[in-house]
């Protein structure tokens, strides 16, 4: 379980702690409005941006302010089990099934769901195993699978169709906050004209709207891989015997 109060203390993105307030939390915790606005809760989300911009800080967040289990996936963990990726992924959502609540993150997805380019390649046999356990995630009401990448362009195709993820959610680098402008300006601010105020339910976005695989922009570039993640995508390029 996340310690207590990790979300309050999230600072400097605003925009980003907003939307993912209002696209995740909210449903999340109040499940009897969210279906009084024909609100669906998410089930599975990706998180993506520049490393460091605080995504895993982001997904323990989440748990601590629903006060649910969390449960982090990394992909050395699964590469290093002695029967291969697929048979440690079969073995990793097994118990999971049984929690009522519980919020399951994988950090670097573009390591086990990246582009399928030859059927013959454990990578093809791994990602398909994937797709199917989400599937099979995503019946549980009170379960929410986060994933989080870097390059949300490496990850297969078939991983962002719909069905499987509710949300893409940016996550850019903190910034610092703008000076306040002084009241009675008449400026427009993000929550309407100075000195209104929205329901908290129907405050528009200040971040961009999560975008689909066809409006995503160019990702940035990738950073140099990690000793891990090479032996990761060696191994999953090894024709499948």
């Amino acid at each position: 379980m996340p310690e207590a109060g990790l979300w309050d203390r999230i600072a400097g993105m605003g925009a980003e702690k907003s939307l993912i307030e209002r696209r995740l939390v909210l449903p999340l915790e109040n499940p009897e409005v969210a279906g009084h606005y024909q609100l669906v809760p998410p089930r599975a989300v990706v998180l993506f941006g520049p490393p460091g911009t605080g995504k895993t800080t982001f997904a323990r967040a989440v748990a601590s302010r629903l006060r649910w289990p969390f449960l982090e996936v990394l992909p050395f963990q699964l590469a290093d089990d002695a029967h291969g990726v697929a048979a440690a992924l079969r073995r990793l959502f097994a118990p999971v099934e049984h929690l009522d609540e519980v919020v399951l993150f994988f950090d670097e997805a573009e390591e086990i769901a990246s582009e399928r380019q030859d059927p013959t390649t454990l990578a093809h046999r791994v990602t398909k195993e994937l797709l199917k356990l989400i599937l099979q995630f995503r019946r549980g009401e009170r379960r929410l699978l986060i994933c989080a990448t870097n390059v949300v362009r490496s990850l297969d195709p078939a991983f962002l169709r719909p069905g499987r993820f509710d949300y893409l959610i940016p996550v850019g680098p903190p910034r610092t906050p703008r000076p306040e402008r002084p009241s009675g300006s008449g400026t427009q601010g993000p929550t309407g004209p100075t000195g209104s105020t929205f329901p908290r339910w129907s405050r528009p976005a200040t971040a961009s709207p999560p975008r689909t695989s066809s409006t995503r922009p160019a990702p940035p570039p990738r950073p140099p891989s990690s000793g891990t993640s090479r032996r990761i995508r060696q191994t999953l390029r090894t024709p499948a015997g």
